[in-house]
């Protein structure tokens, strides 16, 4: 009998909001790093590594990482883990970043890899027999998007008569100002200021402003 080694890795990445979904300048995006020994010998080493360059061109990283065995690391734009991997085991690191305000039209992408040696026993139907490094198993990457969504805001007055039309003394002119969500965003919140020191001094208040809100 020959007993056949299969060694096996595999590496997944998991976003919340999910990978494709368009998030808000300030928002936060939880990432799930997992790689999982699905094979039937041991790992060692067993190496993950998440390239945050774009994500951190536009976000800032929460300084929030976490692993379930080992140690993770985040150094100059890169995340990092290495250790050892029983047959059927797995590895899960978390961190968080927050989205630049000014990540507007952007896209928050990143690229996590992985890689990992199998230890070959000389004999497979001896479990205390010696190993050596098999050939390293370089799982497919896997590439998280998030697209930012732009925030737009227009305002406008009119005035009835218009504005530059001559007015008698007694007559009623009537002010409308318009502030429009313009992006994708919601907007919280939103402040119109109309600076009427400059009618009050010629003109009086008829009753108090009415504000509506439209969608």
């Amino acid at each position: 009998q020959h007993p056949v080694i299969s060694p096996g890795f595999e590496v997944s990445k998991t976003a919340d909001p999910a990978s494709g979904t368009a998030v808000d300048p300030g928002s936060v995006i939880d990432y799930t790093v997992t790689g999982t020994n699905t094979g039937d010998t041991v790992l060692d080493p067993a190496q993950i590594s998440d390239d945050l360059a774009d994500v951190l061109a536009n976000a800032s990283y929460n300084d929030d990482v976490d692993a379930t065995r080992g140690a993770a690391t985040v150094t100059d734009g890169a995340l990092a883990w290495t250790g050892a991997l029983e047959p059927g085991a797995n590895v899960v690191i978390t961190y968080s970043v927050t989205v630049d305000g000014a990540a507007g039209g952007e896209t928050i992408t990143n690229t996590v890899t992985g890689e990992a040696t199998p230890r070959v026993p000389t004999d497979p139907s001896d479990p205390e027999s010696p190993t050596t490094p098999g050939t390293p198993i370089v799982p497919p990457s896997v590439i998280t998007e998030h697209p930012v969504n732009v925030p737009g805001f227009e305002f406008s007055k009119t005035a009835d008569p218009a504005s530059g039309t001559a007015v008698d003394p007694g007559d009623v002119i009537t002010y409308v100002l318009t502030g429009v969500n313009t992006g994708e965003t919601a907007l919280d919140s939103v402040e119109i200021v109309d600076d009427l020191s400059g009618v009050l001094d010629h003109a009086s208040l008829d009753g108090d402003p009415v504000a509506t809100i439209v969608g």
